[in-house]
């Protein structure tokens, strides 16, 4: 464990031991953290104090425990997994890079991190749990990378600032080639059909809650 006087402690439990090769150690720059999980596992659990980033079993899933101080988190490529709450109620958290090893973002991965606008979902990224970004309040843009397949419920619920494409009734977001990779939900519930655009891939959980004079 290393301790930087301009952030919180970097915690480690005892099931990991880190190995501090010259490329593979956490690095730090004012409030970011950049973490390369390169871990095996060790002995019995246990916690130090003031946890701002736990590394956990298995190495290539990340998980975090509540920091309201953290202001920016880099996950480096060889992560393959967000894990449930990683990042939740981390309410000061305003820049998150994921790396494209990434191909999972867990339940409420980063639910109520209010000051987060924008974050870019790489092509590595296949599913994306429920309320993953559930209560970002100010979260205005999001980029959905082209290989998406599962977005679950809610993920962006209560994300009332969040900026959709829309087309015949449907707010989908995507990326620059393609602004309809996913159809998140819907603008009105009273119509009894709906289009769906050619180009999209993923409709999210839930997308046509409430829409109960469908045919």
């Amino acid at each position: 464990r290393k301790v930087c006087p301009e952030i919180p402690v970097l915690d480690v439990p005892m099931t990991i031991r880190i190995i501090f090769a010259a490329t593979a150690a956490p690095t730090w720059s004012a409030d970011t953290v950049t973490i390369p999980i390169w871990s095996i596992p060790s002995r019995t659990p246990g916690r130090s104090s003031a946890p701002t980033v736990h590394v956990c079993s298995p190495p290539t899933t990340l998980k975090a425990t509540t920091s309201p101080a953290l202001t920016s988190v880099v996950i480096s490529d060889n992560v393959t997994t967000i894990g449930e709450g990683a990042f939740a109620t981390c309410y000061s958290l305003a820049s998150v890079e994921i790396g494209e090893g990434v191909t999972s973002i867990g339940l409420a991965a980063f639910a109520q991190c209010s000051a987060l606008t924008s974050v870019v979902i790489p092509d590595s990224v296949k599913n994306v749990d429920s309320s993953a970004f559930a209560h970002c309040d100010s979260l205005t843009s999001v980029e959905i990378g082209d290989n998406i397949t599962s977005i679950g419920v809610g993920v962006f619920t209560y994300c009332d600032q969040l900026v959709f494409t829309e087309h015949e009734n449907g707010r989908y977001l995507g990326n620059e080639s393609n602004p309809y990779v996913a159809l998140i939900t819907i603008a009105s519930t009273s119509e009894s059909t709906y289009t769906i655009h050619e180009d999209t891939k993923v409709i999210a959980g839930n997308a046509f809650y409430r829409c109960g004079v469908m045919t």
